[in-house]
Order: structure tokens, then sequence, then C-alpha cells
């Protein structure tokens, strides 16, 4: 009888396959520990900066580089500016948090940790339908060097203002008004008033009330060993995702923080007080005069 022969490439790799996959499983072992001292140092250091961000008063200033100070101050300015000029809104408060968010990691040792760790809440079948998988906190911090590493967290920043307009005055209700009065169809002018009404009662809570606004921020600071603890020297953070473009994007460039701020004028409320009740009153008498 003829044996038939094992190719010698199959001999080599399955082998091979079998070391890899040791290793695979030995990862989250091997791996060396983060220091638990370190992460209550962070801990500490991110509820400073949370504080300082609220309150604007940076009570450990050995925490933050210069230019970290800086950017704190220019955070600051930068929600109630864009509720002003983006949101026609006035900035009532702000708060925030810090988090040790689960995140997409396709890294192999990442994967293998979820399915053999039974605290993770990621699940097998998340990490097979390619989802947002557990990662331990310790993933997201990377050594650059003896005195300085890198650090990723999520941070959510809510937004609380008023609307600084009267329902009375918004654009729209001022277009439908100029409409109004240049019909003679009784049934489009029910329409009109119905959608005056209609628009000022959903303003109106946003005017007398407020309402809030929440920005999910994706960090990559730097944070250096100094003689007298942690200081983070950079913080590049940004909200964009892979549909939302971002409105708070901060990047780093020769040991400056680069903030965008064209997108102030890019909201949808900011373009609508920059047309004319004309104009608005034209495209609503338009479109209630044709659906007739």
């Amino acid at each position: 009888m003829n044996r038939r022969k094992i190719p010698k490439l199959i001999k080599v790799v399955v082998p091979l396959m079998g070391f890899i996959f040791l290793i695979i499983l030995m990862w989250p072992f091997l791996r060396p520990p983060i220091n638990r001292q370190l992460l209550q140092d962070i801990d500490v250091l991110l509820d400073d900066y949370r504080h300082a961000l609220v309150t604007g008063d940076i009570t450990e200033p050995s925490y933050y580089s210069q230019e970290m100070q800086e950017l704190i101050k220019n955070r600051r300015w930068f929600y109630a500016e864009y509720m002003n000029v983006g949101l026609m809104s006035e900035l009532q408060a702000l708060t925030s948090e810090f988090y040790y968010q689960p995140r997409k990691d396709y890294s192999v040792p990442a994967l293998v940790t979820v399915l053999l760790d039974s605290n993770s809440s990621g699940t097998r079948w998340d990490v097979l339908r390619g989802r947002s998988v557990a990662v331990p906190v310790d993933a997201q911090i990377r050594v650059l060097s003896d005195d300085r590493f890198s650090l990723r967290v999520t941070e959510m920043v809510t937004v609380y203002a008023k609307y600084s307009v009267p329902p009375e005055e918004y654009p729209v209700v001022l277009g439908a008004h100029w409409a109004l009065e240049r019909t003679a169809d009784p049934l489009v002018a029910k329409e009109l008033r119905e959608y005056i009404t209609s628009t000022m009662n959903e303003v109106r809570p946003s005017f007398e009330e407020g309402y809030e606004i929440v920005f999910i921020l994706y960090h990559h600071m730097i944070v250096q060993r100094t003689p007298i603890g942690l200081q983070i020297i950079e913080d590049t953070f940004t909200d964009r995702d892979t549909i939302f473009p971002g409105v708070d994007n901060v990047a780093w460039v020769d040991g400056n923080f680069v903030r965008d701020t064209s997108t102030f004028t890019t909201t949808a409320e900011y373009l609508l007080y920059h047309k004319s009740v004309e104009e608005i009153g034209k495209n609503l008498l338009k479109r209630y005069t044709e659906g007739w």
C-alpha cells in the first residue's frame, strides 16, 4: 500500500501554528503588570483635570505643563463660544467624567484576554461579531520610556445651556409670519399658523428651562513622571467617530496645541440664523403652497 506523503510545508506550518497559539494563550500571563499605584495616581490626576475643567480653578499646577494649563482655559472658552456662536445659546454649566471605557481593540492579545477572562464585560459573541470589547485598563496605558507613558481614556462632558433667542424671534417663526402675510389661500394660512405654534412650543423649553449636550471625547495623553509626581504634558482629543466628524478636536504640533474652530460656523443653527427672513419665508410658502 502506498502512503501519501505529507507536504513539507504542512510539517512546518502546523507546529508553528501550535507554537503561536500557545504564545497567544500565555500572553496575558507574560505581560508585565501595570503598577497599581500608577493607576491610583492616574485616577487622582484625571479627577483634578476634571475639576479644573469644570471650575476653571487649577489648584495643582504641577499636574500640568504650562501649555496644558492654557489648554484647560481654552477648553472652557471653547464650550462657551461654541454654544454662543454655533448654537445661539448661553453656557450655564458643564460637568466632566473620565472613564476607562471598553474600546475596539482587535489585537490578538486583547481579544484572547477577553475570551479567557470571565470578569470581562465583552462576550465571545461580541468578539465574533466585531463589536466593542472590554479591554483591561492596562491595555490603554503604554510605557514610552522610564519616565513617560501614554494614556488613552474616554471623557464625557455634559454642557448645560439656555437658548438666547425667544421663540417669537426664532428665524423660521419670523419666516412663517412673512409667508403668512403673503398668502391668500386659507388652507396654506392654516398650515402656517399651526407651524408657527408647534415650532414655538418646541423652542420654548430650551429658552426657558435650558437643555444639555453631551460630548464623548477620546483622549490620548502623554504623561511624565516628575520629582513631585505625574504631570500631563500633552492631551490630544476628539469627539470624531465613524459617522460624526466631530466639533471638539485638539491636536499638538511642536509642543503646542492646535484647535479647529471652524465648527462654530458649520452648525445648522448658525447657518439658519445667517439666512434672511425673506429666504426662509419663500421656502415655507413654496412648501405649503405646493402641498395643496
